[in-house]
């Protein structure tokens, strides 16, 4: 199997720190939390930072060494003012958290997992919140609006990447180019391949009527943020079984279902365990891991790629 590719890079202002340094429960000291990038006018982007002190050798980690410096001389937007604010450039990757829902299912959440971070000249600053990921596409949707009822201006693409381990793991992108939106709505399903794009948030206004029996219908303005990985390219042809055989794939899918069914084992236990310490019973039913219903990998896509 290929080493995988799955990059991020974020260059901009440092609009807001929310990092902190810690001591853990074992007594290892550590620099964890978020540090917010404004990259434009409209755009901040997060990205999530965890480093210990030591390494595993017994090291010092100079990650966890320049996070310490920045903290004590960053500025940022919000405290410092936008002329003030220090501009930094980092390298970091796509990642999902997932989180053990009240209703007993997994839920995975993007974000950008910290690397490598510097300060640049303002002069070489390249404001910019771009992704490069190989990924195994599942499937496309074209989603309807709650609200509105109206189908969004943009295709939903489901897919697996990769982290540093090779490991899968769940990722949502958006395609709004029509010519995109075309491309990936005619390609074949489990198409293993490359995409880049840009990270952005989005601001989407709708409006709620509610039709009035004897008068004029209420009109109602829902306002919601959303944070879109926003595929602008994507390779000309698949990657084949040279990158990746399907008896590869097939083992990355079990080993993702084993591990999703000891997360789940995992967070029962813990429930159960705090039931037990309030004299509670945990009565729920066991619930197993989610499986996934594909295998093996897609026919030739559709000639010729994008870059739009």
């Amino acid at each position: 199997m290929k080493k995988m590719i799955n990059k991020v890079t974020v260059e901009g202002l440092a609009y807001e720190s929310k990092l902190v340094a810690k001591v853990s429960k074992n007594g290892k000291e550590y620099i964890g939390g978020e540090l917010f990038i404004l990259t434009s006018e409209d755009n901040v982007v997060p990205v999530s930072f965890f480093e210990f002190k030591m390494t595993n050798a017994g090291a010092e980690n100079k990650k966890y060494a320049d996070l310490l410096k920045l903290m004590s001389t960053m500025k940022t937007v919000l405290v410092d003012g936008k002329e003030n604010a220090t501009p930094l450039s980092i390298k970091s990757s796509n990642l999902t958290a997932d989180e053990y829902s009240k209703d007993e299912q997994v839920r995975s959440f993007a974000k950008q997992q910290g690397g490598f971070i510097n300060v640049v000249p303002a002069t070489k600053l390249n404001p910019k919140a771009t992704f490069e990921n190989d990924v195994m596409i599942t499937n496309t949707i074209r989603e309807i609006d709650p609200v509105s009822g109206e189908e969004r201006p943009y295709l939903t693409v489901k897919a697996f990447i990769f982290n540093w381990a090779n490991e899968i793991i769940p990722m949502t992108f958006a395609v709004h180019n029509p010519k995109g939106i075309e491309y990936f709505e005619n390609m074949a399903p489990n198409t293993f391949t490359k995409v880049w794009g840009n990270i952005v948030s989005l601001t989407v206004k709708t409006q709620k009527i509610t039709e009035n029996a004897f008068g004029e219908a209420l009109v109602e303005e829902v306002e919601r943020s959303t944070k879109q990985w926003v595929i602008t390219g994507t390779n000309t042809i698949a990657y084949d079984e040279e990158q990746m055989t399907v008896e590869e794939w097939q083992k990355c899918l079990a080993n993702r279902q084993l591990k999703q069914a000891d997360y789940i084992k995992a967070e029962k236990d813990r429930a159960m365990m705090k039931a037990q310490g309030q004299g509670q019973i945990n009565t729920a039913p066991a619930q197993g891991a989610n499986n996934n219903g594909f295998g093996g990998f897609a026919a030739a896509t559709p000639a010729g790629g994008f870059n739009f």
